[in-house]
């Protein structure tokens, strides 16, 4: 865990991302968790603006899910599911959009 808080056997506190081809070291694995904690505070944030029909949700949305992607991609292959995830959520966000302004 990058801030070290628990200890998960599965999980060991690494510092490198790429599949271990990078070392980032602490600073740098905090600052991916920073992203990863704001991200996903985000996406709970956006769900909110989308029930209140928020007129600038979708380019908020956007920015927050390429933020996610990298997050993901820089974190391959341990985060794969996270692209994926990220892929149906790209695609229901532009359905809800096109919805919305059609």
């Amino acid at each position: 865990m990058p801030w070290k808080l628990i200890s998960i056997a599965d999980l060991p506190y690494r510092t490198t991302i790429l599949g271990g081809a990078v070392d980032i070291g602490a600073i740098g694995v905090r600052t991916i968790g920073l992203m990863w904690l704001g991200t996903g505070a985000a996406f709970v944030f956006l769900a909110i603006a989308v029930v209140v029909d928020a007129a600038w949700w979708y380019p908020a949305f956007l920015l927050t899910a390429t933020v996610s992607t990298t997050a993901c991609v820089v974190e391959w292959p341990r985060a794969r599911t996270g692209v994926l995830v990220n892929v149906v959520v790209f695609a229901i966000a532009i359905a809800v959009h096109v919805q919305a302004t059609s």
